[in-house]
């Protein structure tokens, strides 16, 4: 005579069945919620404000394409930060003391990620970095949509400094190619005595943009890079213009123009 399970074993039995069964499902169906990771809080912050710059120079004729990003937007204008040299490579005369923008002959075209756009009508620079602060009008055209800026978006914070001995991961955008930027990985890393050394993917046409670490602690800006293949898993060796320097630029800008002043 065999022997018969109790209620409490079939019921035991049952849920491992359901259990397997489940597991089975989630282990074969693409895009499972249990597999999906979200993007790090840096990644989201770069998508929201990183621009294209198109700068045309229209006595030479000339014309070149950087990144920024969206600092702030006070009324109908949006405070973009990038590299001095997205604008002075192409002007009629270098950024110096007393030059006004007029004397530089480009038209500077500002595309945002919310698909509109908006027209550069001034400038604010510093002598010793490659940074620059652009006024940038979106409220020229019909039923203008107000781009998102960084203070909206995630007040994270910024580095004064790095620390010794240090290892940062950080996010910029990659623009390989031309193509839609996207989120590419690095490292700040520092020797003893604190001097950085950043290490990012870099391509044609992304200078300017906007470093952050991945919970959107502002960095600072890409300005240039050269070929450093290997070192701390990636590809190239980044200059970068630190975040304290943008932020006092942002500052100077905001006192000229009677603006009130957020840190990030």
């Amino acid at each position: 005579m065999g022997i018969i399970p109790s209620k409490r074993t079939m019921k035991g039995v049952a849920m491992l069945v359901r259990a397997s069964i489940l597991a089975i499902l989630f282990s074969i169906l693409p895009g499972a919620p249990a597999q999906a990771q979200a993007d790090p809080l840096g990644a989201t912050v770069l998508k929201a404000v990183t621009v294209k710059i198109v700068s045309a120079n229209y006595r030479t004729l000339q014309a070149g394409v950087c990144h920024g990003a969206v600092y702030a937007t006070v009324n109908s204008i949006a405070y973009v930060i990038t590299a001095k040299h997205c604008v002075e490579t192409l002007s009629s005369t270098p950024l110096v003391p007393g030059i006004k923008w007029r004397d530089i002959h480009e038209i500077v075209t500002v595309q945002f990620p919310n698909g509109s756009a908006g027209r550069v009508i001034g400038i604010f620079w510093p002598q010793n970095y490659d940074a620059l602060v652009m006024k940038t009008n979106f409220g020229s055209v019909i039923r203008p949509r107000r781009p998102v800026g960084l203070i909206d978006v995630c007040r994270c914070g910024y580095y004064r400094t790095f620390g010794r001995s240090t290892r940062i991961p950080i996010l910029s955008m990659l623009s390989a190619g031309g193509g839609r930027p996207v989120p590419s990985d690095g490292y700040v890393i520092t020797d003893s005595a604190g001097r950085p050394k950043v290490l990012l993917p870099v391509a044609h046409g992304t200078s300017g943009t906007l470093v952050v670490d991945r919970q959107g602690r502002m960095v600072g800006l890409v300005w240039g890079g050269f070929s450093s293949a290997g070192e701390g898993g990636a590809g190239f060796r980044a200059a970068l213009t630190p975040a304290t320097v943008i932020l006092g630029l942002v500052k100077y800008a905001f006192d000229r123009d009677g603006v009130a002043y957020t840190t990030p």
